[in-house]
């Protein structure tokens, strides 16, 4: 036999061995359990994902239905369409945060206009963490040549509720007249992204 012939004959018993190691994987279940399986878990990837998606464009549509950044603040009247600014800065060294709420961006801007700034020192390291929670906070607001303000010893209590594009926080307090000592109730609502 020439070593031409043996070539050939090898090449043609592998290939034959290999389809019947395939038939025999194929014909006791192997394979086919094994494939069974990859595709369950492909289609339970597959509609976890799809569930997810759906969950995230719900909430994007009702967040976008206030898309605004909108403000509206009951003291002695009610003062709508403010404008609403949410930011939040977290301090070095994990001493926590601050959050601002606000209408303007600076000085010049606020300027002869209705303008509030709510200032609340958190131990909170992430806007996240605030989720859910009540807080404290100062609150300032100024109507023309009336400045109202929340004491230190009376903070204003906040309620943060997070959207996944708008942030909402509610407010209720006492705020006391600059240079009068009068004291008045105070509730607003602020919506807004988180900048």
């Amino acid at each position: 036999m020439s070593s031409r012939f043996l070539g050939i004959d090898s090449r043609a018993i592998l290939a034959l061995l290999v389809v019947v190691l395939a038939n025999c994987l194929t014909g006791c279940g192997g394979e086919s359990d094994l494939l069974a399986e990859a595709k369950n878990k492909a289609t339970a990837a597959v509609t976890d994902i799809a569930d997810a998606a759906k969950d995230v464009a719900q909430q994007t549509a009702t967040d976008l239905t206030g898309a605004k950044p909108t403000a509206t603040v009951t003291i002695d009247q009610v003062y709508e369409e403010l404008g609403c600014r949410i930011l939040f800065q977290t301090l070095a060294d994990g001493r926590g945060g601050i959050l601002q709420v606000m209408n303007y961006h600076n000085e010049e801007e606020a300027e002869g206009k209705i303008t509030y700034l709510i200032h609340a020192p958190v131990y909170e390291a992430t806007f996240d963490e605030l989720a859910g929670r009540q807080i404290s906070g100062r609150f300032f607001f100024q109507a023309g040549d009336q400045v109202w303000y929340s004491p230190d010893a009376q903070p204003v209590q906040l309620t943060i509720e997070k959207g996944i594009l708008q942030q909402t926080l509610t407010l209720d307090g006492t705020l006391t007249l600059a240079n009068e000592n009068r004291t008045i109730a105070v509730t607003g609502t602020f919506t807004g992204p988180l900048e």
